[in-house]
C-alpha cells in the first residue's frame, strides 16, 4: 500500500497540486458561508437582462436567509447548547420551488420602489439564481439547528480525514459526511452488492478510519449459445461455477481450468454433462363398482369393499447439459392395479298404508311359498319385439315371456322377481322408457296379451 497524493480525490483539498482553490477549502464559519454565496447572486445577476431589478431579489432572498438564522424555519425548542452538525438540504429542487414561491412575494413588494410592474418569479428569475439561493440556504440558513430536520441531512462541523483502499491504492480524503457509505458516495465511488466495504457501509465514519474496498469481478458464463454476466468475490473459475449452482466436478468440460484464477472481465465457458437415473409414478385412478341389496333401504348407500389407485412406476436414464435435459431412455416399467372400490346401494321400498289401512298388492308373495328379499312397489308395463323395435335383448336374450326390462339402478339385471299375474321373470333387459321403480314385461309373438299397465307390489327373490 501506498499513499497516491495525485488523485483528484486528494487534489481537491490541496490547492497548490489541483491549480484552483478547492471550494471543500473555504471558510466554513456562517459569515464566511454567506459570503461566499452573496458574491457568487452578485455575478449571476449582473450577468442577466434586468440586472438591476434581478439584484434586488437576490438582495431580499438574502436578507430573509439571514433572518431565517435569527428566527429558524421551524424550532420546537430553545438550548444554548452550539449544533454538534451543520446540517445540509436533502432535495435542492424542493428548496429551489420554495424560494420561487417567495421570490414571487418580494418581487410586489420591490417593484413599486422601481416603478415597474410586478413580474411572477418564472419569467423574472433564472434557474441559475434560483439554484445559487438554494446552495446559500443549504449552507446557511437551513444549516442552523432550528431548521426543519425532516428537509436536512446531518453532516460534520468540521471535517473528518479517512484514507481509502481500493485496487492497492491508497488515499487520503476529507469528508463532512457522518457514514461510510455517504463519504464514498461523496468521493464517487460506484459500488454493487458483491463489493466489499470494511468497515460496513452504513458504519459511522470517524477521523482517521481507513476504508477498505474490494471490488467484484465481473465474469461472463458462456454455456452453449447461452452468456450471463455476474459479479463475484470468488478467487478460482470451480468457485464461481458453484456459486452459481453448477455441480462441477474434473471431468467436466470447463475453460479456462476449474483451479484458474478469476480476473475481471474473463469468459468461463463450459459443458457439464451430468447422466443420472430418475424414477416418476404416474397414477392410474380406481373405478366404483356398484351392487344392490334389497334387505337395505331403498336410497342407503353402503361401501363394501375400499378402493385404491394403482400406478405405473418408470425409471429413466437421463442425460443433461449444463443442468438442460438431452435425453430420457426408460429402464423399467412396473405397473399396479388399482382396486375396485364396491358401493352397496339399498332397493328394498317403503311402502305407505292405504286410507283402509292396508297395503297395495300385499298379495305379491309367489304361489309355490318362495320367501321375498324385498316388496317394492311398481309400475309395470308390457312391450314385444315389435313394439321395441328389435328381437334381441340387452342380456343377449331373445323377447318372451319372462324376460323383464328394468331400470339397472333400482333393480340390477339378472335379478329374479315374482310379479302377481304375470309369473316369474328375470331382469335381463333395460330400455329408454324404464325408470326407477319401472318394470317391462316382456311377451312372445304366439303369447296372449293378457296385461294391463298399473301399480302393483312384485316380489324380488334371493
Amino acid at each position: 500500500m501506498h499513499d497516491r497524493i495525485d488523485s483528484p480525490r486528494v487534489a481537491q483539498f490541496h490547492p497548490d497540486i489541483s491549480g484552483r482553490e478547492p471550494i471543500r477549502n473555504a471558510n466554513r464559519t456562517p459569515g464566511g458561508r454567506l459570503k461566499a454565496a452573496t458574491g457568487r447572486l452578485q455575478r449571476i445577476l449582473v450577468s442577466q437582462e434586468n440586472g438591476h431589478l434581478h439584484f434586488a431579489l437576490g438582495a431580499a432572498l438574502i436578507a430573509a436567509s439571514v433572518l431565517a438564522i435569527a428566527i429558524p424555519i421551524t424550532r420546537t425548542s430553545a438550548s444554548s447548547e452550539p449544533a454538534a452538525i451543520d446540517p445540509a438540504i436533502s432535495s435542492e429542487e424542493a428548496i429551489q420551488d420554495a424560494l420561487g414561491l417567495q421570490a414571487e412575494t418580494l418581487a410586489g413588494l420591490v417593484a413599486p420602489q422601481l416603478a415597474t410592474e410586478a413580474p411572477t418569479a418564472a419569467g423574472l428569475i433564472p434557474q441559475p439564481l434560483l439554484s445559487a439561493a438554494a446552495q446559500l440556504t443549504v449552507r446557511g440558513v437551513l444549516g442552523d439547528e432550528g431548521g426543519d430536520s425532516s428537509l436536512l441531512v446531518p453532516l460534520r462541523t468540521t471535517p473528518a480525514a479517512y484514507t481509502l483502499h481500493e485496487s492497492g491504492l491508497s488515499t487520503r480524503n476529507m469528508t463532512y459526511q457522518l457514514t461510510v457509505e455517504g463519504a464514498l458516495a461523496e468521493a464517487g465511488v460506484e459500488l454493487n452488492e458483491a463489493d466489499i466495504v470494511v468497515p460496513d457501509r452504513d458504519a459511522e465514519l470517524t477521523a482517521g478510519m481507513h476504508v477498505y474496498i474490494e471490488y467484484a469481478r465481473r465474469v461472463r458464463l458462456m454455456s452453449g449459445y447461452e452468456t450471463t454476466e455476474t459479479y463475484t468475490q470468488a478467487l478460482m473459475v470451480k468457485d464461481v461455477l458453484i456459486e452459481q449452482g453448477y455441480d462441477v466436478n474434473a471431468d467436466d468440460t470447463v475453460f479456462p481450468a476449474l483451479d484458474a484464477p478469476v480476473q475481471n472481465g474473463m469468459n468461463i465457458a463450459f459443458a457439464i454433462v451430468r447422466v443420472a437415473n430418475e424414477t416418476a409414478d404416474e397414477a392410474i385412478p380406481h373405478e366404483t363398482r356398484y351392487t344392490y341389496d334389497y334387505h337395505l333401504t331403498a336410497g342407503e348407500e353402503k361401501v363394501t369393499q375400499e378402493g385404491s389407485d394403482g400406478y405405473i412406476r418408470r425409471e429413466h436414464e437421463v442425460t443433461r447439459l449444463n443442468g438442460t435435459e438431452l435425453r430420457r431412455r426408460l429402464l423399467s416399467e412396473t405397473r399396479v392395479e388399482p382396486t375396485t372400490e364396491t358401493v352397496t346401494i339399498g332397493m328394498r321400498a317403503i311402502r305407505e298404508a292405504a286410507g283402509d289401512g292396508t297395503f297395495p298388492g300385499q298379495d305379491a308373495a309367489p304361489p309355490n311359498g318362495e320367501q321375498c328379499a324385498a316388496s317394492p312397489f311398481v309400475w309395470a308395463t308390457y312391450y314385444t319385439a315389435v313394439s321395441a323395435g328389435g328381437t334381441i335383448t340387452r342380456t343377449g336374450t331373445g323377447v318372451y315371456k319372462g324376460i323383464i326390462a328394468t331400470d339397472p339402478n333400482y333393480i340390477p339385471l339378472g335379478t329374479r322377481m315374482y310379479v302377481p299375474g304375470y309369473g316369474y321373470g328375470i331382469a335381463a333387459d333395460t330400455g329408454g322408457g324404464v325408470h326407477g321403480w319401472h318394470v317391462d314385461l316382456a311377451y312372445g309373438a304366439n303369447d296372449v296379451y293378457d296385461w294391463g299397465s298399473r301399480y302393483l307390489t312384485i316380489c324380488i327373490l334371493d
